[in-house]
């Protein structure tokens, strides 16, 4: 038996680990591989149109029976809708996007079943993102890859944890690769890690 957490619970998984929706990297095999090891693979969708990306959501879902998750960066009007759309039909246990997701996003989402999470670089980003309906935060610092803000993972995840983490899961994500990172987040407060190293 793994660690046990509040996103191991949500998410229905073994460890705290979810494997970073990396562009151009996570594609169904490594998805699959994470998530049949135990923790929570997400393909990085931001890079795929709707066509790849509903056949690679068929070959996470052929390769495993257990949950995965879309990660789309940025929600751009059109890409969401498809990709909302394919993320559901698929049935992918979770969406996440880098920058923000809106409430009618967050309710589709909900009424499908998929629960929902947001990269937050800032407290006040995670503070609007749990008003707007989010199942769990990504607090992320500048270590992964920059793009959700200048904040350290070290400052940002207690900060974001006191937050809002009475309200929902916060996952620790920047810099994080091994057993140290889990245990410092946890440390720190933090529900798992989100890792792309």
């Amino acid at each position: 038996m793994g660690l046990q957490t509040r996103l191991t619970e949500l998410l229905d998984i073994e460890h705290p680990v979810m494997l970073a929706g990396m562009g151009g990297v996570s594609y169904s095999a490594l998805v699959a591989a994470v998530s049949e090891a135990g923790g929570i693979g997400t393909l990085g969708a931001s890079t795929m149109g709707t066509d790849e990306l509903k056949a690679e959501i068929a070959a996470v879902k052929a390769a495993t029976a257990k949950p995965f998750g879309v990660d789309l960066l940025t929600a751009l009007p059109g890409q969401v809708e498809a990709g909302v759309q394919a993320v559901a039909d698929g049935g992918a246990r979770i969406f996440v996007a880098g920058l923000g997701v809106p409430r009618e996003v967050i309710d589709l989402l909900h009424s499908r079943n998929v629960l929902v999470g947001s990269m937050c670089g800032k407290v006040r980003h995670a503070v609007s993102a749990v008003a707007s309906g989010v199942d769990f935060v990504v607090a992320q610092g500048t270590e992964g890859g920059g793009h959700t803000g200048t904040v350290a993972t070290m400052a940002l995840v207690p900060q974001v944890v006191d937050a809002v983490g009475g309200k929902v899961p916060v996952v620790a994500a920047g810099g994080l690769f091994d057993g140290r990172g889990l245990a410092a987040s946890m440390a720190l407060g933090a529900d798992g890690v989100w890792i792309g190293t």
